[in-house]
């Protein structure tokens, strides 16, 4: 109460100090791919798992960060979580090195279909991360089902 913090979030510093030490409570300022994000998102639905405990597993600083990956996902889907951070490539490098580079109509046109085209690639890599991952956890389910199949029964 005496610096007005909230007693959630005092209690997650507390866990995150007990499961990781110091280094838990460092400041850091990291970028998740879509893919860890993915991950995290289906631990917590598959397993149940609050956004506190989600958020204290995987060592994420606040469970807010598990939601807001939780409302993005909800909202727009897989896609959503690919979306935020640009790929660093060799293009963009060239272009914070020249930024006073005069282009013409036809060079802003293949920019433009430039950053079309990774959009389209990004969007693709979700879509099969997407179905990788659906297809594993149906093989898991039938996988599962055929094991109670075969336990013999309690009689």
């Amino acid at each position: 109460r005496l610096f007005e913090v909230d007693s959630m979030q005092v209690k997650y510093w507390v866990a995150m100090y007990s499961r990781y030490g110091e280094e838990g409570l460092r400041m850091r300022t990291k970028y998740y791919p879509g893919d860890f994000k993915y991950k995290v998102l289906c631990d917590l639905f598959e397993n149940q798992l609050t956004l506190f405990a989600t958020a204290l597993k995987y060592g994420i600083p606040s469970p807010s960060t598990v939601l807001m990956w939780k409302r993005k996902y909800e909202a727009t889907g897989l896609c959503g979580l690919y979306e935020g951070k640009q790929l660093w490539t060799e293009s963009m490098a060239t272009e914070k090195k020249n930024p006073i580079k005069q282009e013409t109509g036809a060079s802003e046109a293949n920019n433009k279909e430039t950053r079309d085209l990774l959009r389209e690639i990004n969007f693709l890599k979700a879509e099969n991360a997407y179905l990788k991952k659906l297809r594993a956890l149906v093989q898991e389910r039938i996988a599962r089902e055929n094991q109670k199949g075969r336990q013999p029964s309690g009689n």
